[in-house]
This record gives structure tokens, sequence and C-alpha cells, in this order.
């Protein structure tokens, strides 16, 4: 069953997600005594990660209709390569085909620890034969291992190519919306990590 699908068979939405999130962190990982912590002061983020998922319609109104998505993929940027697993939720008006998007990102970096970022944006439904996009802004909300105690924030930027599907036909809302499947969306992320000495 996609991920979607078992988030809404057993009534999970995007607050249970926030609230699940340290289920999805590995243990964390210890620094050797003496080892240097990776990376000085503050500095740039930058990374971006291709998800390789699906996006379910679980619910369809007059005024909107709602998507749960979820993914995995490969985060590549400054900080490193990282696992990546994305979970979110897309609230698209049907007179304005917008809506706020939020999710979460889970980023694993092997032994070097786990982060997860909150992501909060607007979703915009692309023209016909055009990409759905979406923007926001990303903040950490849970570190571990070298990585326990950072913060960071910053923007992101997302495009989903769109395969249309009516399925069922009753999800049309617009000539230009019918029941998206989003095999693919990448996200690109920029902003500030704190990756100085711990306090």
């Amino acid at each position: 069953m996609p991920t979607a699908e078992r988030l809404t068979a057993n009534g999970l939405g995007i607050a249970s997600l926030l609230g699940a999130a340290a289920l999805l962190l590995a243990a964390p990982a210890s620094t050797p005594a003496g080892a240097a912590e990776p990376g000085a002061a503050a500095g740039k983020l930058r990374g971006s990660v291709r998800i390789i998922g699906d996006c379910t319609v679980v619910g369809v109104s007059a005024a909107r209709m709602r998507e749960l998505c979820g993914g995995s993929g490969v985060f590549r940027s400054s900080l490193g390569t990282a696992r990546a697993g994305y979970e979110g939720r897309i609230d698209v008006s049907r007179r304005t085909l917008r809506g706020p998007e939020r999710g979460l990102l889970v980023l694993r970096f092997r032994s070097r620890g786990t982060l997860v970022l909150a992501l909060r944006g607007v979703f915009i439904v692309g023209p016909p034969s055009e990409p759905d996009r979406s923007s926001g802004t990303w903040r950490v909300t849970r570190a571990t291992g070298t990585f326990a105690r950072r913060t960071g924030s910053g923007s992101y930027t997302m495009v989903a190519p769109v395969t249309a599907r009516l399925d069922p036909p009753t999800v049309l809302l617009d000539p230009r919306y019918v029941d998206l499947l989003h095999p693919s969306y990448e996200y690109r992320l920029r902003g500030t990590f704190n990756k100085g000495a711990r306090p």
C-alpha cells in the first residue's frame, strides 16, 4: 500500500507526522573522544533531492482537494550525501488551484546523524503540460548524532512533473487538474546551518 494510503488508513495527518518524527530517526551516533566536530561556525546549506514516491488524493470537497505524498531519495548537499524520506500534505483550492504545503524531510547522514526538516510553503498547480510547483521555508526541528543541538533554516523550491489520470472521475476539479500522480518531485534547499561546537 502506498505511503499516503497507509497514513490515511490509520487516520494520520501532518500533525501526527510531526509528532512521530522521532520514530524515523536512527539511533544517535556518538563522536569519539577528541574527534573534531564536522564544520566550523554557521555556514551555508545548499542541496537537492529527487523524491521517488506517490501522491494520493484523500479528500475532495466543494472548496478543495487534499493529497498526501510520500517517498524517498538521495539528498546531495554541502553537508554531504544523505538518505532522504519525505511525508507531506497538500490542500489545493478548487478556485485558485493553489494552497498550503506542509511536510517533513528526514535526512540520514549515515553514522554522522539525522536531521529532520519541517517544510511550510505554497503549492501551485501548473498550466497544462507544465509541472506543479511549490516554494516556502524550512527549519531544523530535530537533530541527532554529530548534528545534535544544531539549528538551521532557509528556503526551498519544489518542481513536480505531472502524470494525469481520472481515478476516480469524480475527482475532476478543473480541466487542468484531475487526480494527479506525482511519480517524482525535486526539492532544492538553501539556507544557513549552525555547524559550530555544541553549547
